[in-house]
């Protein structure tokens, strides 16, 4: 499915959108801080930390969604041959970093099929993942608690008509 104009479009009217809780979040907090009663100051800085830190989740989302479109749109779903690709970098903190695409076959008349992504060589310390389906058939995907050396992803089809699946995944650490 190749990336389209408006996807990007979409994605960025989003973080346009993510731009005025942030300046919300400054006007409560600066009204907080001079309001009289505590209470009041405590509620207005609660609600200010809490869209902080929505904002930081809508952006590492549109990151992950920004990375699944551009793979998607290198990978041709009429592709039989794909199975994985991965491609570990630095990130601008000096941090490790995986990004991975990958194909799942189902098996004939199983709902299920697990897949272990090792990572080699090993992360220094047990990354944050995140998973992501790319494709629009409906699946489920359940990561077991990731290691140093590799994760496991069971993933399950919503019919057998679904003959392959693919999904991608990010690991920080």
């Amino acid at each position: 499915m190749p990336t389209t104009n408006s996807q990007f479009l979409s994605s960025h009217s989003l973080l346009q959108a993510v731009r005025l809780p942030f300046w919300l979040a400054c006007f409560l907090a600066a009204i907080g801080i001079t309001w009289r009663t505590p209470l009041a100051s405590v509620a207005l800085l609660s609600t200010f930390l809490l869209l902080l830190v929505t904002i930081e989740w809508i952006a590492r989302r549109l990151t992950a969604t920004k990375f699944i479109l551009h793979k998607t749109s290198t990978i041709e779903s009429a592709d039989e041959t794909f199975q994985q690709q991965m491609m570990r970098s630095k990130t601008a903190e000096g941090l490790d970093r995986l990004d991975g695409t990958f194909c799942v076959e189902f098996p004939t008349d199983t709902m299920s099929a697990t897949v272990h992504i090792p990572f080699c060589p090993a992360f220094d310390k047990v990354p944050k993942i995140q998973v992501f389906p790319m494709d629009t058939t409906h699946s489920n995907l359940r990561m077991m608690p990731p290691k140093m050396f590799g994760v496991r992803v069971d993933v399950k089809r919503s019919s057998l008509e679904t003959k392959r699946l693919r999904f991608a995944i990010i690991a920080e650490e």
